[in-house]
């Protein structure tokens, strides 16, 4: 039911930009659909409406699911996996405005889901843990790899 309503609002006909159709809502374009498709055609031909990846070559979400998720799984540490699961420490480490981790369930986690963190957890010291996904390339991705360099001497880019 809900889903008709919203229908109603949006253009029958997508507006296409790299591949993909785009609803544009008519109250607020109307009339105006020739131009924001040549607007949008001029902004795919200059290559402005791509996908791009950031200078380092993978995204943050790339980074956090790939690198720094093994890299969680071999901490040995108990103090810093808790010290991950604080929201204070987090902000501070990394600029998050959530903690790292979060327990993924039982009495600890409360066992509910946030929608903050990614559904698959990892296991570090016999726990499992799920990572937070509210990571932002100008916010955070400086201080993500400057604390993957200094625990694994890897430079990301």
């Amino acid at each position: 039911m809900r889903e008709k309503k919203l229908h109603m609002w949006y253009d029958e006909e997508p507006v296409v930009a790299f591949g993909k159709g785009y609803r544009v809502c008519k109250e607020w374009y109307g009339k105006n659909m020739e131009s924001i498709e040549r607007w949008m055609k001029m902004r795919e031909e200059r290559g402005d409406l791509e996908q791009r990846k950031p200078k380092g070559g993978e995204k943050i979400g790339e980074i956090v699911q790939g690198r720094f998720r093994d890299m969680l799984a071999e901490i040995h540490d108990r103090r810093l996996v808790e010290n991950l699961c604080d929201k204070e420490y987090s902000q501070a480490l990394f600029g998050l405005s959530y903690a790292v981790l979060m327990p993924a369930g039982g009495a600890e986690g409360g066992g509910k889901r946030h929608v903050s963190y990614y559904v698959d957890p990892v296991r570090i010291l016999g726990k499992e843990y799920r990572i937070c996904n509210n990571w932002y390339e100008k916010r955070n991705r400086k201080k993500l790899e400057r604390w993957i360099q200094k625990r694994s001497g890897e430079r990301i880019s």
